[in-house]
């Protein structure tokens, strides 16, 4: 196995912002969550363990999509920007988004 490369002071910089960015969306989700209650909190724990599900099933491409952090932000612009949209929409966008900063954190 070859020895991990040192940090750079560019890959610091870009580890903390990803590490600030998923705390502050997670206060978000668990405020929300405890705030509107059940539903809210299913959702917004499907918005964490959904964006998996292609790569437990072996559906890489559908996987690194959901990697990406497009189809949360379309759901947190919808979810706030869109008269009518349920709360859940945003919620799920918020526990995805949640989701990706963590992964980009500890899987830099």
């Amino acid at each position: 196995m070859d020895a991990p490369l040192p940090a750079t002071p560019g890959h610091r910089v870009r580890r903390l912002g990803w590490t600030l960015l998923a705390l502050v969306l997670a206060a978000f989700t668990v405020f929300e969550s405890v705030k509107y209650g059940l539903p809210v909190i299913a959702a917004a724990v499907a918005g964490l363990v959904v964006p998996d599900l292609p790569r437990v099933l072996g559906l890489r491409r559908l996987g690194d999509w959901a990697a990406r952090p497009w189809g949360p932000v379309v759901l947190l612009l919808v979810g706030a920007l869109v008269d009518g949209v349920p709360l859940v929409v945003f919620v799920v966008g918020l526990g995805w988004s949640t989701r990706i900063a963590t992964q980009r954190v500890l899987h830099p």
